[in-house]
């Protein structure tokens, strides 16, 4: 009586099913993981906002794009906008401040982000729900200590 299967057999059908994993493994490669890259989109998706992610010769983050309409337009962050400090922490990382942000929305209470738009030192209070337009978000406010001008 014959064996149902031989060795060769069985050895032939392992090899083809080997190659066929290699053959998958390499044409569906697994997504590199990239926490910067991460920040960045979670920010443009939750925010509306791009920013560099590491901080420009004067410090902060710059702000490269604000969606027309995104919860950062609203509240009133601009292009060329530099983020500096988030509540009481400075940024420097664009993983700080998707932190920073975070921790502090959960916290419920508005909160302060302080921005230099061309010199002018200001912060725009963030809170959760926040639409930007009643209430205190998106209302630039001086910075402490920075001087009003004339008329104000």
């Amino acid at each position: 009586m014959k064996p149902v299967l031989s060795p060769r057999v069985i050895l032939l059908v392992a090899a083809i099913v080997f190659v066929a994993l290699m053959l998958w493994v390499r044409t569906h490669p697994e997504k590199p993981v990239d926490p910067i890259m991460d920040a960045l989109d979670e920010l443009k998706k939750g925010m509306g906002l791009t920013v560099q992610p590491l901080p420009g010769p004067n410090g902060g983050l710059p702000v490269l794009e604000v969606e027309p309409g995104s919860p950062a337009d609203r509240l009133g962050f601009r292009k060329g906008d530099r983020i500096l400090t988030v509540g009481d922490r400075s940024i420097w990382h664009v993983l700080m401040l998707t932190e920073q942000l975070s921790q502090n929305l959960e916290q419920g209470r508005p909160f302060p982000v302080l921005v230099d738009s061309k010199g002018t030192y200001h912060a725009i209070v963030v809170g959760r729900g926040m639409q930007g337009s009643a209430g205190p978000a998106g209302h630039r406010t001086p910075a402490a200590g920075q001087q009003r001008g004339r008329g104000q």
